[in-house]
C-alpha cells in the first residue's frame, strides 16, 4: 500500500512522521461466534493480550446491514483484552425505510413499538456513529477489578443503596 511517504512531495516536508507497529487484529463476529460461542466476548477478550476489533456484529434492527454480504453489518466493536471487554463500538445506521421494514418483518421486532421511527425514517440520511465508554478506558488503564471501581458515583445495574463508591480501591472514598 501507498502511504504519505511515497508522496513525491514528502521529501520536502522535512519531517520524520511517527512510525506505528502491527496492527490490532480484526475479526469478523462470526469467526469469534465459531471459535468462543454465541457469547464470545468476555472469552476472547480473556484469551487476548492485545486490543483487537470484532466486524459486522449484529446488534439493534437500525445496524446498517451490507447491501453486497447479507448477514454481515457494517459496524465495529473494539475489544480490550485480558478480559476488560467492550472498548468502544459504533458503525452505519440504516436509512433505508424499505430496508429498516424488511428488518423488521424478518426479525422479531414488534413493529408498532417501531411506528415513530417507521414516520421519521423517511427523512434520514446516511449516517454513522460510535461511542467510546470513559469509565471502561480508566478501568482498563488502571486495571481495576470492576467498572463501579473507578467511578465516582457508583451506579451499577442491579445494585441500589449505593450512591458513593465505598471500594477499598477507589482513591476518592470518604471513609
Amino acid at each position: 500500500t501507498r502511504g504519505l511517504r511515497d508522496h513525491p512531495a514528502f521529501p520536502a516536508l522535512e519531517v520524520d512522521p511517527p512510525r506505528f507497529g502491527p496492527a490490532w487484529k480484526t475479526y469478523t463476529t462470526h469467526e469469534l461466534e465459531a471459535r468462543y460461542g454465541p457469547n464470545w466476548e468476555m472469552a476472547a477478550s480473556k484469551a487476548h493480550d492485545q486490543p483487537f476489533w470484532a466486524l459486522c456484529h449484529r446488534r439493534e434492527f437500525y445496524d446498517r446491514e451490507d447491501p453486497d454480504e447479507p448477514g454481515h453489518f457494517l459496524n465495529y466493536d473494539l475489544i480490550y483484552p485480558n478480559g476488560y471487554g467492550e472498548a468502544l463500538s459504533g458503525g452505519e445506521r440504516e436509512w433505508q425505510p424499505d430496508r429498516i421494514r424488511d428488518r423488521i418483518s424478518r426479525d422479531p421486532i414488534p413493529a408498532a413499538a417501531l411506528a415513530a421511527y417507521l414516520e421519521i425514517a423517511h427523512g434520514l440520511v446516511s449516517s454513522a456513529g460510535g461511542g467510546l465508554g470513559i469509565e471502561r478506558l480508566l478501568r482498563f488503564l488502571t486495571r481495576s477489578p470492576h467498572v463501579g471501581d473507578v467511578q465516582m458515583f457508583r451506579r451499577v445495574p442491579g445494585e441500589e443503596g449505593r450512591a458513593v463508591n465505598t471500594s477499598p480501591s477507589n482513591p476518592l472514598r470518604t471513609s
